[in-house]
């Protein structure tokens, strides 16, 4: 398989899910990274919405069968006045099937399923 780079250099040069490469580990912070259980779901959640600079907590509360709220706390460095210090939530659904975890392409037909996931994982 070929790789095209694109025109401009790069500072670093790390191959992507995308791109159905060989020998690529889907991670826990990977778009396509598919949760395995109900917790698993819950704490990648938790990583994606902490990993945004403008909140300072995240939680979960009312887990049901069906889904479950991500609260969060935005900071006062957040751009929007109007959000500054005030909490907010999301509710997020259980998907209907549960998904591989971490995992590595070891064949050319494990890096094509990698790269569908990722871009189920995007969209």
């Amino acid at each position: 398989m070929i790789i095209k780079l694109p025109s401009r250099p790069l500072l670093h040069f790390i191959p992507h899910p995308s791109w159905g490469v060989v020998g690529i580990l889907a991670s826990f912070d990977d778009c396509a990274y598919f949760p395995t259980n109900k917790q698993d779901y819950i704490d990648s959640y938790i990583e994606f919405w902490t990993d945004v600079d403008n909140h300072k907590t995240v939680s979960v509360e009312d887990i049901t069968e069906e889904g479950f709220n991500i609260i969060f706390n935005y900071n006062d460095t957040v751009p929007n006045e109007s959000l500054k210090n005030k909490i907010s939530s999301v509710y997020q659904e259980f998907p209907k099937q549960w998904g591989r975890g971490e995992w590595t392409a070891k064949t050319m037909d494990d890096a094509k399923q990698m790269a569908i996931d990722f871009c189920e994982g995007v969209s």
